[in-house]
């Protein structure tokens, strides 16, 4: 099976690559049991065959035994990588949602968790301010948009996130990197859906106009 990433040069997701270069370096942590756990860091570069051209990537695997010749792609965790994959919002969406949003996704992708979780909060704040809602605090106003509570309880979460990175210990990169993914998909819904179904109304009656037109031209005909 080839192995494919999101190339941030021509935004080709899954495209295959060829690997220019690879470093390893091995290092390890003794724990108070007087055992160790064992890291394998990995330096890549990767050459997009679609645009051909070069990124560089960062990755960790944990708890790799020195025997092993190379990390699996299952066991890699991605620590930073330059330039940054980056997910494009449409123009319509307001500016600063999608500056904030791009902000995590970037602070993400060069490893700066606790950035990254700062800025879903912040881009849920925006959010809500460009809504208008009232409430005393955020939580309030995010209960107050007036959304599904399937929608409004994973706002709460990533909101929560954020709070825990600023006061208290951050997350892992998993679970960042879930809540970067969530509150894209809900941007997606609020913001995204709503100007598809908009689109989709304007173009119904406008064709639905010009049918009526044929139709009353065709009757006259007759």
């Amino acid at each position: 099976m080839e192995n494919r990433f999101n190339c941030p040069h021509c935004k080709t997701k899954m495209v295959t690559y060829k690997e220019e270069s690879c470093e390893i370096h091995d290092w390890s942590v003794k724990k108070e049991d007087d055992t160790s756990d064992h890291f394998r860091v990995s330096h890549f570069l990767l050459r997009c065959n679609g645009c051909d051209d070069i990124t560089y990537i960062k990755r960790v695997s944990s708890t790799i035994m020195h025997y092993q010749s190379r990390p699996t792609e299952n066991e890699l965790i991605s620590l930073m990588q330059y330039p940054a994959e980056r997910d494009f919002l449409p123009e319509y969406i307001n500016g600063n949602i999608r500056k904030f949003y791009l902000e995590a996704v970037e602070a993400y992708n060069f490893g700066l968790l606790n950035s990254a979780s700062a800025m879903c909060r912040r881009t849920i704040y925006e959010i809500c301010d460009k809504k208008k809602v009232a409430g005393k605090d955020y939580g309030e106003k995010i209960k107050n948009l007036g959304l599904d509570k399937r929608i409004t309880d994973p706002l709460l979460n990533i909101k929560n996130i954020g709070d825990d990175s600023l006061h208290a210990t951050g997350w892992n990169a998993d679970t960042v990197k879930k809540a970067i993914d969530a509150l894209g998909l809900i941007i997606d819904l609020m913001y995204v859906a709503e100007e598809k179904i908009k689109d989709f109304s304007k173009h119904y009656t406008k064709e639905n106009k010009a049918r009526k037109i044929e139709q009353e031209v065709k009757d006259k005909s007759e």
